[in-house]
C-alpha cells in the first residue's frame, strides 16, 4: 500500500508473475488477480493471503493455460437475495470472459459471458438444418459451437493454431476447420474432438 509517495506495506508470498488487477474489498481486504488467472484476498492488518482461486481450473485440468485476470471489482448483494458469508469478486478475463469467484470455502466460480479472445473473428457458419446452432473461430485458436437462443457456447476446444474458417457438413455431425499453417481438422460438432485432418498447403486456408 502507498501513503503519499511512501510504499507503507508488501504483500507477498502467493502470485508468480504479473498482478494485473486489483480492488478494495468490504472489511479492510483487498482482492488481486495475475497472468496465470489466480485471485487471491489478502487481510492488510496482518499482510497475508487469506484466499485463493484459480478463475480457470477447467482450463488447467485440459493441460491449458488458464485467462490472465484483467480486472477486478466487489460484487454487490443482489436484492432478494442472501448474499455470500464473505462476498464475491467479479473477474474480468483476457479470454473475454466475465467470472464470479465466491470468498467461501468452496470457492466456487461461475462464468458469466463468454466470447471469444484476443485477436479477430475470421469463420462464422450456421448450421445446415438447425437455426438454433451456428460456429465460430478467431485468432484465439478456439472454436465454438453457440447455441443461439441462449447466447452461450454448447462446445468449445482450443487448437495448436489460429484458425482461419470454418464450415458444416451437410448432415450437421461435424465441423472442417482451416488452419493458419495449411491444415486441415475435421472435428466431431457434439463434442469437437478431431474425427480427422490433412495437410492440404504451406499457406493458411
Amino acid at each position: 500500500g502507498w501513503w503519499g509517495t511512501e510504499v507503507v506495506q508488501r504483500l507477498q508470498g502467493a502470485h508468480e508473475g504479473p498482478v494485473y488487477a486489483v480492488a478494495s474489498l468490504p472489511g479492510g481486504e483487498l482482492a488481486s488477480g495475475d497472468r496465470r488467472g489466480l485471485v487471491v484476498v489478502w487481510e492488510l492488518g496482518e499482510g497475508a493471503p487469506v484466499a485463493s482461486r484459480n478463475v480457470g481450473e477447467e482450463a488447467e485440468g485440459a493441460g491449458l493455460e488458464p485467462p490472465a485476470v484483467r480486472a477486478l471489482a466487489a460484487a454487490l448483494p443482489v436484492p432478494g437475495t442472501e448474499p455470500p458469508a464473505r462476498g464475491s469478486v467479479i473477474c474480468g478475463c483476457a479470454d473475454g470472459s466475465i467470472r464470479e469467484v465466491l470468498l467461501e470455502e468452496s470457492g466456487a466460480v461461475e462464468v458469466w459471458i463468454q466470447a471469444h479472445g484476443a485477436g479477430e473473428l475470421w469463420g462464422l457458419a450456421p448450421h445446415p438444418s438447425d437455426p438454433a446452432r451456428f460456429a465460430s473461430c478467431s485468432d484465439d485458436r478456439t472454436v465454438r459451437v453457440w447455441a443461439a437462443d441462449q447466447r452461450w457456447p454448447v462446445a468449445c476446444c482450443t487448437l495448436s493454431e489460429e484458425a482461419r474458417c470454418l464450415d458444416w457438413h451437410p448432415a450437421g455431425d461435424r465441423l472442417a476447420v482451416g488452419l493458419s499453417n495449411g491444415a486441415v481438422l475435421v472435428l466431431w460438432a457434439e463434442t469437437l474432438e478431431p474425427a480427422a485432418s490433412a495437410r492440404r498447403s504451406h499457406e493458411q486456408i
